[in-house]
């Protein structure tokens, strides 16, 4: 069997697609899925989300974990960063910011990004095959 890695990388783009977002009629930008991301940068969106996600559910700081620089920063400030990383052109990241000018409009991309890309599909097959349901 021979392996192509070009053919290996269409299907990788085809398999882990991200997301297009219109900014307006002549702008458009790629979000990247976090799969296609370098291993150093999936790491450090994954902590930015666990920061962002706990300050919106209005958790408190727990005590044991490490402190990162991402608990100064404000949700805004957070979300924008976390949606810039995934811009594949990064020349595009003051139009992105200046088209999401409010909280209430990052965490919306960002909710349509994670459905489109499946990124919280892992933890609900998950809880499927344990048999771990809501009743």
């Amino acid at each position: 069997m021979k392996l192509s890695i070009d053919k290996l990388r269409e299907d990788a783009n085809k398999t882990f697609t991200g997301v297009e977002l219109e900014i307006d009629d002549e702008t458009t930008v790629y979000l990247r899925n976090i799969l296609r991301l370098p291993e150093k940068d999936q790491i450090e969106f994954y902590k930015m989300l666990a920061v962002l996600f706990a300050a919106a559910r209005d958790e408190e700081k727990d005590e044991e974990r490490k402190p990162t620089p991402y608990d100064e920063m404000s949700p805004y400030e957070l979300g924008i960063k976390a949606l810039t990383m995934l811009l594949d052109d990064k020349t595009a990241a003051k139009k992105l910011t200046k088209a999401l000018p409010d909280l209430g409009l990052v965490v919306m991309v960002l909710n349509s990004w994670v459905e489109a890309t499946g990124l919280g599909e892992a933890e609900s097959s998950r809880n499927e095959s344990t048999g771990s349901e809501a009743s």
